[in-house]
């Protein structure tokens, strides 16, 4: 395995052209008010045949944390957000399965499997986060 470090936007150009069986995004996404430069390259870096893993908030399920921490009133609110103040501290934005199919197919990737998550996971901070995983 080799690391390299670079701007996400750019990954072709950094791995001068190389492609790969498997390319990973895993809790990206929800920190960049655009996605798709980022999913463009996830795609450009991918072999033929390849996997691309992105895992991301779920648009859908963005009550599931206040209400697991019986925050009521934000748990209600939630359902008509996009985003909220993450386990950084920083606002981030979440997507839904059907948008993250699409920003892949039309970049030449065919979904194999989109499955928004079953279970809540911990975050670094201990309170409960729900997913979204795309493979």
């Amino acid at each position: 395995m080799t690391l390299v470090e670079a701007d996400g936007e750019n990954a072709d150009e950094a791995v001068n052209g190389q492609r790969f069986a498997a390319v990973l995004c895993h809790g990206v996404l929800g920190y960049l008010e655009q996605p798709e430069p980022l999913v463009d390259q996830l795609c450009r870096c991918t072999a033929a045949g390849g996997v691309v893993s992105i895992t991301t908030g779920n648009a859908k399920a963005m009550a599931v944390r206040p209400a697991l921490e019986q925050q009521w009133d934000d748990a209600l609110a939630s359902f008509d957000t996009r985003g909220e103040i993450g386990v950084l501290g920083v606002p981030t934005r979440a997507d839904t399965v059907e948008e993250l199919r699409e920003l892949v197919r039309i970049r030449g990737v065919e979904p194999m499997r989109l499955l928004p998550s079953t279970q809540p996971r911990l975050s670094p901070r201990g309170t409960q986060r729900s997913g979204l995983t795309g493979h």
